[in-house]
């Protein structure tokens, strides 16, 4: 075990019993129990304590207890288990310290070990909470911090950080503070554990948590009503809030709104609780269903709605979610887009460096040294054996796997299969090479995922199918069926992605992968969902060789052969690749690996050799399907990326039945009159089981993108049982341009043949490539990008950055733009907890990498980042006149559209007769009148005003539309009418009115003169210039005990700037020409 130490052997006449604390049957080796020592080693009872000595030695429980010891048995209330041969005790604890909570069964060492994992507990202690005597409810733990922490503040990381190691249904339902007299007498260090049991009390917590709830309520409407401002639904939400806040036990004022329900301890009872609440008191119709369905707060907020029970009557299934897709049932022909890829192959951690390793005709192949065969327990029989082929084509660290990201358990991640957890990974990056943030990029569409997994040799040989064997244990069994088995690989995607579309595992042996890009597309076209993620994961355990056998499959030195007169056969090998598919109306604009031009899936029957054998007519049906789907000319299809796994025979039927479904569709060409070349990536990587057709796609949209035809790998000499001759077929043996003739597109056509006949054919057709020279210059007016990052961890962050950095320096994006670049940064990628923005000239991407590499903070810095989501609240403070210059905002108002039309109306509001009755603009944004006159102009009350005015209401407008939300808007003088309009007091009719009349009034009634903004002005001296002691100078305001406006004649007022200065202290004269 990696959580339990194991204790030794028994010894020499010492027996031990695995016993079933409820049936006292002996349990079989290898499931825990309650532990009983005999032999004539142990003691007969304790001295002087007849009652304990009854108690703790009995008599055994069955024969088979018997017949290993006729005396007495010691019951030792430890838990424990007998491993492997000869038996290894492994003691796991008390056995009152494992209990089970609805159903489930609890390890107490292993939640107390869990909790005291996080940062800010000094010590932890975890006593269950019972029911009824055998019944227990809860756990209750207690917590000490460390010195000068906050008690809450720790508690809420440790719900937050607890369930990504263990289940959810683990975690404590109730903390308090430890006692200070909680340690047991002698100096040992130790919980008295007794006394703790004593202030487990389900009726007083419950009674505890009421009288909290009533608090928490009240401060949940508090925040409510603050978060709400003047909106009608803010007494709802509060009220949402608190129940939320008191059937979790949290503390209202830090409620996450995207923290799942289930994540933070949530269950069906206290999901009941919630809805009971709901319902019951406040007359909100909130059923448990509901809160399933809307499991964090923020959803549950949503759901409700803006008007309260107005809405959540009126809610309905779909109420808050996507709806149906937008697609035309039965519309087939629609043509669908490969948008994303991604993936981990041989030699290759993604798709850059597979294609890398393609068309180098590089072969990722491993021969594995004797040594490390040894280490990994491989028979000394079998490495010496003649036929051990010790070659084995294997993807890089599948032991790795960042269950934090995906805010699954430690424990839950290492039971599950790592075909499925790189699958996840896999499809995450898909859906980020094709600039979309994975949980929100298709949200207002139905997503579904086609997927396929492999043979669980994980469970098999890994796990050793432990997590079945422990009857004991309900939910390491329930963990490791949806961890390993094939069901549910897709479904994991569509959770932890939030698609909802179809979501299936697609299984049809080494064809599984490209079948299900047939179905995908299928399900896309006939309008059961906009876009889908598709592909396969197929990765072997054990992966350390294989034993050669004349007239099976396998290759007698490890190497694949495609077409080649040597090709002896195959090798079976790892690979996971997914594909984004969309129609391809909707990523117009967006990036396009390539059209599906035509797909189909076919069998070969029962009309060939046998089960396993390959049909070379089932195979043409599927690939004329294809073309007929297609429509056109299959002549315009200039490469064929071949299933060919290596085999003599197999590679010559494949190829008979492409050249068969080629001239039954598109007539008899000769090798003058049309040019298609084959090849298959299996040369390089081995085959790759049911994820050879993906890969296989990966590396013709790779070919396509560069418009090169990589060398087949392994290939010299051409197979003779492969007939091409008099046909335009050849297999391609060299790097080399890939040309069309002119007009014609790039097409492809993709195989993949399963054994047991499912056959899968694609056709690929390049989109029209656009010059760098030709694409849109909308980023080109700026003289700066905004590279915006975010992951959950710091070292992540700065992971990012470095990659991000490399990436730029590739000659993949030497081409890129830094806009385009900027773009897919902020608007293709999820926005994560910790965020680091960096502004950089627009000039190219390696300047942008060196400015990444050079300023973007360290891993120690970054560590004191704040989580978005914690961070403080923003309000609005808009100034009055002074702060103002000539000139301010251009750029805004030529460069963000946002910007422009909203300073567009406001001009055009204020050039109304009655009001100024002239248009700002050509003074305060344009360029054709001189800038002396400009400035001039500028200066004037009812210019100088209403800029400032329009300045501050677009800026607002700009800052809102990126998601910068006030919860308060307040402004000094003018700026007190941009911050009523923001804050929804005034209308924006009404305040260009009112700025209006303002200007025009100073304009005309006010003095020409100046005003001087001062600083620690004494109450006398503000009396003296009231009473008129200076002479030209007027009080103007008292802005605050601070700070003061002295207005007055211009002349007067430039004295007084001198007198401070020259005394050192503060003033600053404003910009104005009339004083008031």
């Amino acid at each position: 075990s990696s959580v339990f130490a194991a204790a030794g052997h028994p010894a020499p006449g010492c027996f031990i019993a695995i016993v079933d604390p409820d049936t006292k049957k002996v349990l079989p080796r290898g499931v825990p129990g309650e532990m009983y020592v005999g032999g004539s080693i142990i003691s007969s009872g304790y001295f002087g304590q007849p009652s304990v000595t009854s108690e703790r030695f009995v008599d055994g429980f069955s024969l088979d207890m018997k017949d290993m010891w006729p005396g007495k048995w010691y019951k030792s209330g430890d838990c424990g288990r007998l491993v492997g041969e000869p038996p290894v005790l492994e003691v796991r604890g008390r056995i009152d310290f494992t209990v089970k909570i609805r159903g489930f069964k609890v390890g107490i060492p292993v939640v107390e070990a869990t909790i005291q994992e996080v940062e800010g507990v000094a010590m932890n202690a975890i006593v269950p909470v019972y029911e009824s005597p055998a019944v227990v409810d809860s756990l209750l733990c207690f917590v000490r911090v460390e010195e000068g922490l906050d008690f809450d503040a720790v508690v809420s990381r440790v719900r937050h950080e607890g369930v990504k190691k263990i289940p959810r249904w683990m975690m404590p339902t109730y903390f308090r503070p430890m006692p200070g007299d909680t340690a047991t007498s002698g100096g040992s260090g130790k919980v008295d554990r007794k006394s703790l049991r004593a202030l487990a009390d389900l009726d007083a917590l419950r009674a505890e948590g009421q009288a909290a709830a009533e608090k928490a309520a009240d401060e949940a409407s508090t925040i409510g009503s603050e978060a709400a401002g003047e909106d009608e639904d803010g007494g709802v939400r509060a009220i949402v809030r608190a129940a939320w806040a008191k059937a979790l036990n949290l503390n209202p004022r830090s409620l996450d709104l995207d923290e799942n329900f289930f994540d933070l301890g949530g269950h069906s009872q206290l999901a009941a609780k919630i809805a009971s609440e709901l319902s019951d008191e406040y007359g909100l119709p909130v059923t448990v269903l509901d809160i399933y369905s809307n499991s964090s707060l923020g959803a549950l907020l949503d759901f409700v709605g803006a008007r309260g029970a107005e809405k959540a009557e009126a809610a309905v299934v779909l109420e808050g979610r996507r709806g149906l897709p937008r697609g035309r049932s039965g519309a087939v022909n629609e043509a669908i887009a490969v948008v994303g890829m991604a993936g981990r192959f041989p030699g290759a951690d993604g798709v850059g460096a597979f294609w890398e390793n393609i068309q180098r005709g590089a072969v990722s192949a491993t021969f594995i040294s004797k040594e490390l065969l040894r280490r990994k327990g491989v028979q000394e029989e079998t490495i010496n054996h003649k036929d051990f082929v010790p070659c084995a084509y294997m993807v890089n660290d599948v032991d790795k796997f960042d269950n934090h990201f995906f805010g699954i358990g430690r424990h839950e991640a290492s039971l599950m299969d790592p075909q499925h957890r790189i699958f996840v990974e896999a499809s995450w990056a898909a859906m980020e090479n094709a600039a979309l943030s994975p949980k929100t990029g298709l949200a207002d569409t139905v997503v579904g995922v086609f997927a396929a997994a492999g043979i669980d040799g994980y469970l098999v040989h890994h796990l050793d199918g432990r997590p079945l064997k422990d009857t004991m244990d309900p939910q390491d069994i329930f963990l490791a069926e949806i961890g390993n088995e094939k069901d549910y690989i897709a479904t994991r995607v569509s959770y932890l992605l939030d698609f909802t579309g179809p979501s299936m595992n697609v299984n049809s042996a080494c064809s599984s992968a490209l079948v299900a890009v047939a179905q995908a597309s299928a399900s896309i076209a006939a309008g059961q969902c906009d876009a889908a993620v598709a592909g396969a994961s197929s990765i072997t355990f054990p992966n350390m060789g294989y034993l050669y056998q004349d007239g099976l499959v396998n290759s007698i030195d490890g190497y694949v052969r495609p077409f080649d007169t040597a090709a002896d056969g195959t090798v079976f090998g790892d690979s996971v690749a997914a594909l984004v598919l969309r129609r391809k109306e909707d990523a117009t604009g967006g990036l396009q690996w390539a059209t599906l031009r035509g797909f189909a899936v076919s069998n070969d029957g029962g009309q060939k050799a046998g089960y396993a054998a390959p049909s070379p007519v089932g195979q043409s049906m599927a690939i004329m399907a294809a073309m007929e789907m297609m429509g056109e000319d299959p002549w315009s299809i200039s490469y064929v990326e071949c299933h060919a796994t290596g085999t003599r025979v197999g590679d010559g039927i494949e190829v008979r039945g492409l050249v068969s479904a080629f001239n039954s569709v598109g007539g008899v060409r000769g090798p003058q009159e049309a040019q298609v070349a084959l090849g298959s990536v299996k040369g390089n990587i081995a085959h790759a089981n049911c994820a050879a057709g993906a890969t296989g796609l990966a590396k013709t949209l790779l070919m396509m993108h560069h418009r090169v035809l990589p060398p087949t790998a392994n290939f010299k000499t051409l197979n003779p049982k492969v007939n091409l001759d008099g046909t335009p077929f050849f297999v391609n043996g060299e790097l080399c341009p890939w040309g069309v003739a002119a007009g014609r597109p790039r097409r492809a056509g993709v195989s993949s043949f399963g054994i047991g006949g499912t056959n899968a054919h694609t056709i690929l057709e390049a989109p029209v490539a656009v010059d760098a020279e030709d694409a849109p210059a909308e980023g080109r007016r700026w003289p700066f990008q905004l590279l915006a990052l975010s992951a959950k961890t710091p070292t992540a962050l700065r992971n990012s950055a470095n990659a991000i950095a490399g990436g730029f320096r590739s000659e993949e994006l030497n081409k890129a733009s830094l806009a385009s670049a900027a773009y897919t940064l902020q608007g293709g990628r999820a926005a994560m907890p910790l965020r680091k923005a960096l502004v950089v000239p627009s000039r190219d991407l390696a300047s942008a990498a060196d400015s990444l590499e050079r300023l973007f903070p360290d891993i120690e810095e970054l560590e004191d980042l704040e989580e978005a989501g914690k961070k403080p609240v923003a309000a609005f403070v808009f100034p009055g006149q002074g702060s103002q210059h000539f000139g301010m905002a251009r750029g805004l108002y030529e460069q963000v559209p946002l910007f422009r039309s909203a300073a567009d109306q406001c001009c055009e509001l204020l050039a109304a007769p009655e009001l100024l009755g002239f248009d700002l603009r050509p003074t305060l944004f344009g360029s054709d009148v001189p800038e002396e006159d400009r400035e001039k102009e500028f200066a004037r009350p009812t210019v100088t005003q209403p800029s400032l005015f329009i300045v501050e209401y677009s800026l607002a407008q700009v800052l809102m539309a990126v998601g910068l939300a006030p919860v308060a808007a307040a402004g000094h003088s003018l700026g007190e009418y941009t911050a009523a309009v923001v804050g929804g007091l005034l209308s924006l009719e009404a305040a260009t009115k009112i700025v209006a009349t303002r200007a025009k009034s100073t304009e005309t009634l006010a003095e020409d003169g100046a005003m001087l903004s001062v600083a620690e002005w004494s109450d006398e001296e503000l009396e003296a210039v009231s009473r008129g002691d200076r002479p030209g100078l007027w009080l103007a305001a008292v802005n605050s005990p601070l700070h003061a406006v002295i207005s007055g004649e211009a002349q007067a007022v430039a004295a007084l700037e001198t007198e401070l200065k020259s005394a050192g202290r503060k003033c600053t004269r404003l910009h104005v020409q009339k004083a008031f």
